[in-house]
């Protein structure tokens, strides 16, 4: 009798270790993390002596790049989001501004390399941002019901108001011209305002709370962002865009492995002190711009070619 209880015994210390096995392998499953979230674009975005860096959500070596417009990180407010930029630093083209065009103080921001997001104090209107190579897509929530959107040149340009819920735009700006072509994701009425070179279009849709806004870019013409669209965002769908290009980072990112130092340490290393993180990704003979300064670093990582996985280790004074 004493053997048999012992055994039961036993039997039940054995289930309540596998049952706390199990749930420490869930939690540290719920906790692990992919190679680009150890990245933290928020480096650097404060300058002192030099002009800050700036949290732009994009993909490896890809066109769009997005970022919110304001002096640094210490600024309390945002005065727009461009919908690209066309060199580091520099010429952000064409304004995208949910709600009435101002300036706007936000808070609960969330900045990673493939997603962004932010909310207006004021409005409580919040805005989220992720891209595809060619293509941006914005997701806003007006808790009012009455959604409204400025669109802008930031350069000498024009922008149309296409049939249905279409946009499109061009500008021009060092010699070279942008393009843009863009859907909305509910009716909308556009109404476009001539101002001195440049045009400013209010989009606005009654009793709509949420409103989505897809585009293609493209320096050739408004006919080829229309086809860069259809080709990578044929339909709508944020969250699916937003997951492919977390994937598409950690596809990229995954090249490289870090070894030594704590998790802090990590996120210092795969952000590159500020930089983008993307020294390791290759591209294709034949497809380069004529000047690699432009479209930001993009194109200046073509050489990087390497044939497999590089491990980066970390050093860090006073560990061993």
């Amino acid at each position: 009798m004493n053997a048999e209880r012992g055994m039961r015994r036993v039997a039940r210390r054995r289930r309540r270790l596998l049952c706390s096995v199990a749930g420490a392998m869930v939690f540290c499953a719920a906790q692990a993390f992919g190679q680009v979230d150890y990245v933290d674009p928020t480096i650097g975005n404060v300058g002192i002596l030099l002009v800050p860096t700036r949290p732009a959500v994009f993909l490896p070596n890809s066109m769009v790049r997005m970022y919110p417009v304001r002096a640094d990180a210490l600024d309390d407010q945002i005065e727009s989001f461009p919908l690209t930029i066309s060199s580091h630093r520099i010429d952000e083209l064409f304004s995208f501004m949910p709600g009435d065009g101002r300036p706007a103080a936000y808070d609960q921001e969330k900045t990673t390399p493939y997603y962004y997001s932010t909310r207006f104090d004021d409005s409580l209107i919040r805005t989220e941002f992720t891209a595809s190579a060619r293509c941006g897509y914005f997701r806003m929530t007006f808790p009012s019901g009455n959604a409204s959107v400025v669109l802008a040149n930031r350069m000498p340009g024009n922008l149309l108001a296409g049939h249905g819920s279409t946009v499109s735009g061009e500008e021009r700006f060092n010699y070279m011209k942008a393009y843009f072509y863009g859907e909305f994701s509910a009716p909308v009425t556009v109404k476009v305002e001539e101002l001195s070179e440049r045009d400013r279009a209010t989009v606005s849709s009654p009793k709509a709370v949420r409103l989505e806004f897809r585009y293609g870019i493209s320096f050739i013409s408004v006919e080829q962002a229309k086809k860069n669209l259809e080709h990578e965002i044929p339909a709508w769908g944020f969250d699916l865009v937003k997951e492919a290009a977390k994937a598409r980072w950690n596809q990229v990112l995954g090249q490289i492995a870090v070894e030594g130092g704590t998790a802090a340490d990590a996120v210092e290393s795969g952000d590159g002190g500020g930089q983008d993180p993307v020294v390791c990704a290759h591209v294709p003979a034949g497809r380069h711009h004529a000047d690699v300064r432009y479209f930001d670093r993009a194109l200046r990582v073509h050489e990087w070619q390497p044939c497999g996985p590089v491990v980066c280790r970390c050093v860090v004074q006073g560990s061993s």
